[in-house]
Order: C-alpha cells, then sequence, then structure tokens
C-alpha cells in the first residue's frame, strides 16, 4: 500500500515543467546580452594591450633616430609582435597592417606617421554585427575607441553602443 502511494507522486506534471522551461528562458534572455558585452569588452582588452605595445615600440624607434617610424614597413621598423594567439583586431601603422579578422576593404587609411607624431589603429568586428570596433593610440598616448581620421579624431568607434 505504502508503495503505491510513492509511486503516484513520482514525476512532475506538464504544467511544472512549462513553469520550469520559462523561468529558464527568461533568465536566459536576461543573462545572454550581458554576457555578450563582458565578452566583447574582454576581447578589447587585446587592442589596448597591443596598442600600448606598439606607443612603447615607437617611443624607443623615436629615442633611436629621431623620429618615428612609418611606411610600409613599419611594423618591421619598430619590432612590434603582437600578443600570441588569435588576433581579433587588424592593426594599422600608416601603410602598413597586420593581418587579422577584418577583410582589407573595409579598413581606413592609415595615418602617416611623421617626425612629431604617429597614430596606430586597431579594428575589428568583434561582435559580428554590421559595425566595426575602432581603437587608436597616437604619440602623446591619448588611447581612444573612435575612429580616427586626417582631422584628427572622428566619430565614435565603439560599436558596443550601437
Amino acid at each position: 500500500m505504502m508503495f503505491q502511494e510513492i509511486k503516484e507522486k513520482m514525476g512532475f506534471t506538464l504544467i511544472e515543467i512549462m513553469i520550469t522551461v520559462a523561468i529558464i528562458g527568461i533568465i536566459a534572455a536576461i543573462a545572454i546580452p550581458n554576457f555578450i558585452k563582458f565578452r566583447s569588452r574582454a576581447m578589447q582588452a587585446e587592442a589596448k594591450e597591443n596598442l600600448s605595445a606598439i606607443h612603447i615600440c615607437q617611443m624607443v624607434y623615436f629615442s633611436d633616430y629621431d623620429r618615428f617610424a612609418g611606411g610600409d614597413q613599419a611594423f618591421e621598423l619598430i619590432k612590434f609582435v603582437p600578443i600570441a594567439g588569435k588576433n581579433r583586431y587588424t592593426y594599422i601603422l600608416d601603410q602598413d597592417l597586420i593581418p587579422g579578422t577584418v577583410p582589407i576593404n573595409s579598413l581606413p587609411a592609415g595615418i602617416p606617421s611623421s617626425r612629431t607624431g604617429f597614430t596606430a589603429i586597431a579594428v575589428s568586428n568583434i561582435d559580428n554585427d554590421p559595425f566595426l570596433d575602432f581603437w587608436a593610440i597616437n604619440d602623446k598616448r591619448d588611447l581612444r575607441n573612435q575612429q580616427v581620421d586626417t582631422n584628427g579624431w572622428g566619430a565614435s568607434g565603439n560599436d558596443l553602443r550601437n
């Protein structure tokens, strides 16, 4: 008699299962966008670190040659090698670029280096939307998440706000 009572109480009803699935769906709807945002910000750390390294390499080159490295072999001149592993950003210094994940035809033109300054750019599509994420650093160590053009700092380059 007791076994029969226990057997009747085993299992879940369809309504209990549907409520559980609905609760899990609501939690996922809240958590997934936050996860994607934090994941993208973590990927941006690559650009910040590599651009800071480019700045240091350029300053060392400047102290040796009294000018900043430029031209098609700029990265070789300053002996810059990006952080090992899969690079999510493409790096541009003058006309030189280190290949990354961004199609070449969508990249901005490099900004020419001179005796008085340089600008290095990191660009990528880290969250697979129609917008590119731009980071740039210049000789004054201004590290910005903006697009850079020949007139200076341009429009916002943070596609995480779009």
